[in-house]
């Protein structure tokens, strides 16, 4: 019988929590069909352009199979922290309309794929975040003194060096944040995209 750690890590693997939210994007950008030209030069044109592909991107992912209707001010702020999230605070916005009014770089398609991979990723994170403190909230305060210990004889050989270098006290101390790390890191050895 599988015990409630052995439940959680199968819940966060790649192929259950991350594949299908990724699949989404990918279906996202295939509906979308591709910007309206090579360059836009209008940062209302992108502001409206960016935010009809976040509420197709989302509503992907929810599984509505068209747009997810939101707010235009909220669905922005979401559009910034995801340039943010690709090119960097606190320009990551800038950057990205420089790319869709020149064409440089990755161009408008590029940018659209990295915009709906980086909401795809950012969905994950929150996900991931969310059945961790479900999980953790859920243990009684001595399954919260045992379950790192099952977790470092299962999986203690996936953790970085300085975490098994620091010893149990820190796994300890901070156990949400490796079992956060363990999915990250899953995630990349799958080969999928990462902050």
């Amino acid at each position: 019988m599988a015990t409630r750690l052995e439940r959680f890590v199968n819940d966060c693997r790649p192929a259950r929590l991350s594949d299908p939210v990724y699949q989404a994007a990918d279906e996202a950008l295939m509906r979308f069909g591709g910007p309206p030209g090579d360059v836009i030069t209008s940062h209302s044109r992108f502001a409206d352009l960016f935010i009809r592909f976040l509420n197709l991107v989302v509503g992907c992912i929810a599984g509505r199979g068209g747009p997810f209707p939101g707010s235009a001010q909220q669905d922005w702020g979401r559009c910034v922290r995801a340039f943010r999230g690709i090119y960097g605070a606190p320009n990551g916005e800038k950057t990205a309309f420089e790319i869709a009014r020149t064409g440089k770089g990755d161009a408008l398609n590029g940018l659209l794929r990295k915009f709906a991979y980086e909401v795809a990723r950012q969905y994950v994170e929150n996900q991931i975040r969310a059945i961790i403190s479900a999980y953790w909230n859920s243990l009684s305060v001595e399954e919260k003194l045992t379950v790192p210990d099952e977790y470092l004889a299962k999986h203690g050989h996936l953790l970085p060096s300085e975490l098994r270098e620091a010893g149990l006290g820190r796994v300890h101390a901070e156990f949400p944040r490796v079992l956060e790390a363990h999915a990250r890191m899953l995630n990349r050895a799958r080969g999928l995209p990462q902050s």
